[in-house]
């Protein structure tokens, strides 16, 4: 916790101007043919705002006001989101990804990668209830709950970014969705999951492609292999991962 307090130390004085470079946003912005009037929430100044939220644990509009120094509207900022671009903000999350790898030094050895789910909440709408569907404990039901969903995330344990999410119906099993991520994946990679990932369907998948992943189960040897992954300075061939995850 403490090493989050640090982090965003320099965010809250600079009130979030330094979380996005303006040129190559802008830039990608442009390239997708954005079109947007001069105001005062500007795409690039709403993104930067929505961040800052995040960042400080989805606080509430008016500290964002506060922590910000800009004057807005709550309604204003609201309308503002909703105007983002959902294309623009891939190309960007795809951008963030590219800096992060050409900036984390490099490592010699297999690849990591780490897929875990996890559920998220939103708007009871008809559109999105039909899709996701209603959560089935107790009391819920039409009118009462919220429609949730889940969503996969492939993570790059080298940069601590998230490539790859992949939402769906919360009551779907995760060995229907984690074959969409093989693509991304080569030979010799290694991917770390739980048991849901480890099953004979998902094995054979992996086995048909040849890309030589090994998932690891159970669940305590995820901590377990991260930070022996840490502490391998020299790094570690796919093979030498490979025993040591036989020897549980």
């Amino acid at each position: 916790m403490a090493d989050i307090t640090l982090a965003l130390a320099p965010v809250r004085r600079t009130a979030g101007r330094d979380l996005l470079p303006d040129q190559p946003v802008l830039q990608l912005l442009d390239s997708i043919g954005v079109v947007w009037r001069r105001r005062l929430l500007t795409p690039l100044v709403t993104l930067r705002l929505f961040i800052l939220q995040v960042l400080f644990a989805n606080t509430s509009i008016a500290h964002l006001r506060q922590l910000s120094g800009i004057d807005f509207a709550p309604s204003s900022y609201c309308q503002a989101r909703r105007r983002l671009s959902l294309r623009w903000i891939r190309r960007l999350i795809q951008w963030t990804v590219q800096r992060a790898q050409q900036m984390s030094p490099p490592r010699p050895g297999a690849r990591v990668w780490i897929v875990d789910c996890s559920s998220f909440s939103m708007p009871d709408t008809p559109e999105l209830r039909g899709h996701f569907g209603l959560h089935k404990g107790r009391g819920a039901g039409e009118g009462v709950g919220y429609p949730v969903g889940k969503f996969m995330a492939l993570l790059d344990l080298a940069t601590g970014c998230f490539t790859r999410l992949i939402p769906g119906p919360l009551y779907r099993h995760e060995a229907s969705g984690v074959v969409r991520l093989h693509p991304q994946l080569h030979r010799g990679d290694i991917l770390v999951g739980d048991r849901a990932f480890c099953r004979k369907p998902v094995m054979k998948c992996l086995s048909e492609r040849h890309s030589g992943h090994f998932p690891i189960c159970p669940p305590p040897l995820v901590s377990s292999f991260i930070r022996r992954w840490r502490c391998s300075g020299s790094g570690s061939s796919t093979s030498g991962w490979n025993s040591w995850c036989r020897g549980f």
